[in-house]
C-alpha cells in the first residue's frame, strides 16, 4: 500500500466517523444526549485519543530513527569507498587493478537508482552488480603477492572495509523491505474513526466546526503519511539519495 493510498483511506476513515456521530446526532432521541452522556463520551474519547496520540508519536520516532540509520548506512558506505582507495594505495602500483575496480563499484552505486534498485524481484539490481565487483576487489586482494611483510596489515584493513561494503548493501536490502504491519495499521485507523464519531456526536452544527473536524482529520493522515514514507527510506517522495557517493567519488578522483 502506497503513503498516499494510506493517508487517503485514514481521512476517509476519520470522516466517515465524523457524519456517523453528526447523523447520530440528528437521529437519537434527547435522552441520549444529555450532559452526563457528552461527558462520558467525552472521557471514552479522550482515553482513546491519548492512546492514539501516544502509538503515533511513537510510529513517528521509530520511523525517523529507522531512517536516519539507513542513511548513515549510506553515508558510512561513502567513507568506506575512500578509505579502501586511500588503503589500497599504500599497497603500491600492483593495486592498481584493484583501486580501478573499485571506482567503478562506486560509479555504479553513484548512479545507482537506489528506490528501483531496491525493490525486491526488480529486474535490474545494480547494487548487486556492485556487490559482484566488491567481491572480486577482494578476491584479488587476497591473491596479490606483497611487496613486504609490513603490507599484510594493509591487505587485512583492506578486506575488513571490504566486508563493510558488502554488509551495507544487504542491510540496505533488507531495511528496503519494511512495511507497517496490516491489521496494526487497521487497528489505529479503527481507533481514529471512533475518535471523530465521538467529535462529530456532539459537534455544533456549523461550517466552522466542521472545517475544523475535517482539517483534524487531514492533518492526523499527514502524519500516517509521513511515518509510512520514513518506514520504506528507498520509495515514495521521502527517499535516501546517492549523493554520499557522488561527494565520495569527486574525493576519489581519477586513477593516476
Amino acid at each position: 500500500m502506497s503513503s498516499f493510498l494510506l493517508a487517503t483511506l485514514a481521512t476517509l476513515a476519520m470522516l466517515t466517523g465524523t457524519f456517523i456521530g453528526i447523523y447520530l446526532h440528528v437521529r437519537l432521541p434527547d435522552d441520549h444526549l444529555t450532559d452526563e452522556t457528552k461527558d462520558i463520551v467525552k472521557l471514552a474519547t479522550g482515553i482513546l485519543a491519548t492512546i492514539a496520540g501516544l502509538v503515533l508519536s511513537l510510529l513517528i520516532t521509530t520511523a525517523k530513527s529507522s531512517y536516519d540509520a539507513v542513511a548513515d548506512d549510506v553515508k558510512g558506505a561513502a567513507a568506506d569507498f575512500i578509505l579502501t582507495d586511500r588503503t589500497l594505495a599504500q599497497m603500491g602500483p600492483e593495486a592498481a587493478k584493484m583501486r580501478q575496480l573499485l571506482r567503478q563499484t562506486l560509479e555504479i552505486a553513484k548512479n545507482a537508482d537506489l528506490t528501483k534498485a531496491m525493490n525486491v524481484g526488480a529486474r535490474v539490481d545494480p547494487l548487486s552488480q556492485a556487490a559482484t565487483y566488491v567481491d572480486e576487489i577482494g578476491r584479488l586482494v587476497r591473491d596479490m603477492p606483497l611487496a613486504k611483510p609490513s603490507d599484510e596489515w594493509l591487505r587485512q584493513r583492506t578486506l575488513t572495509l571490504l566486508t563493510d561494503l558488502s554488509r551495507v548493501r544487504w542491510m540496505l536490502q533488507q531495511e528496503a523491505t519494511n512495511v507497517l504491519p496490516g491489521p496494526f495499521v487497521a487497528i489505529v485507523v479503527i481507533w481514529l474513526g471512533i475518535i471523530f464519531a465521538g467529535f462529530g456526536l456532539f459537534a455544533p452544527l456549523n461550517p466552522t466546526a466542521i472545517g475544523a473536524l475535517v482539517l483534524g482529520a487531514i492533518s492526523i493522515s499527514a502524519s500516517l503519511f509521513l511515518i509510512d514514507e520514513l518506514n520504506t527510506p528507498f520509495h515514495g517522495i521521502v527517499h535516501i539519495s546517492t549523493s554520499p557517493f557522488v561527494e565520495a567519488a569527486r574525493i576519489m578522483g581519477p586513477l593516476r
